[in-house]
């Protein structure tokens, strides 16, 4: 699927049992490289998901450019001379927040945005 990168932590922070769901531990490269907080497409999943990947499972590219997501439209200012996205303020607060305690956290609820 596509989607856009907006947070990465330095390991998997998931609570156990989504690190057992999602079978994290059997990864090639296991739950302790990146793993990436990720807006997907619309037209690839239902509206408004959110994803936590890791590092080995994205492939970078400029063809997904621009993301369709109502939370894109919210969180990001679109870029097309790199095809890619610049942090809207409550996006780059939320990073600010992070830098402070180590741990991404966004609310992405409607009343949230």
């Amino acid at each position: 699927y596509r989607g856009v990168v907006v947070a990465c932590e330095p390991w998997c922070t998931a609570t156990a049992a989504w690190r057992q769901t999602m079978g994290a531990a059997n990864l090639s490269r296991g739950e302790t490289q990146p793993f990436h907080h990720c807006i997907v497409d619309d037209r690839d999943r239902p509206p408004g998901q959110t994803t936590f990947v890791s590092e080995e499972n994205i492939v970078p590219t400029d063809e997904a450019f621009p993301v369709q997501s109502f939370l894109v439209d919210a969180l990001l200012i679109p870029c097309p001379e790199i095809k890619g996205y610049l942090p809207r303020p409550r996006l780059e607060y939320a990073l600010q927040r992070q830098r402070a305690d180590g741990k991404f956290k966004w609310d992405i609820s409607s009343e949230g945005l």
